[in-house]
C-alpha cells in the first residue's frame, strides 16, 4: 500500500512539474563567482510548440573561465508548459548547450544566466 502512495505522488509531482513553466538551477553560486553570460530567450506563441537552443560560448568565441553554476529562469506569467534541458557541458566545464522547450499556444520567455570563475 505504501508503494501505491509513492507512485501516485510521483506521477502527480511529474504532472505538476511539466504543466507549468519551470525555473532550473545547476551547480552552486559561490560568493566569488561572477556572471559570465546572460541571455534572454523569447519567442512568441506557436501552435506547434517551440524549441530554442542556447550555447555558451557563442559561435567563434572563447571562454577561459570554468562554469560554476547556471540558471534558467522562467519569466512568463502564465502556465507555459516549458522546461529547460541541459544537453552538454555545464558546471565544471567551459561550455554548455541547453534546449528550452515550450508547449503550443504559449510564449517562451526565459533568462539564462551563467556564473563562473
Amino acid at each position: 500500500m505504501k508503494n501505491v502512495g509513492v507512485i501516485v505522488f510521483t506521477v502527480l509531482a511529474v504532472f505538476a512539474a511539466t504543466s507549468f513553466g519551470i525555473s532550473q538551477t545547476w551547480g552552486r553560486i559561490g560568493s566569488k563567482d561572477k556572471i559570465i553570460f546572460s541571455q534572454r530567450v523569447f519567442n512568441y506563441t506557436s501552435y506547434y510548440g517551440i524549441t530554442r537552443k542556447v550555447q555558451f560560448p557563442e559561435y567563434k568565441k572563447n571562454n577561459k573561465l570554468t562554469i560554476t553554476a547556471m540558471q534558467a529562469i522562467d519569466n512568463s506569467r502564465n502556465t507555459t508548459n516549458s522546461h529547460p534541458t541541459l544537453i552538454a557541458g555545464g558546471p565544471g566545464y567551459k561550455y554548455m548547450t541547453m534546449n528550452i522547450q515550450c508547449g503550443g499556444k504559449s510564449n517562451l520567455d526565459y533568462q539564462v544566466v551563467i556564473y563562473g570563475k
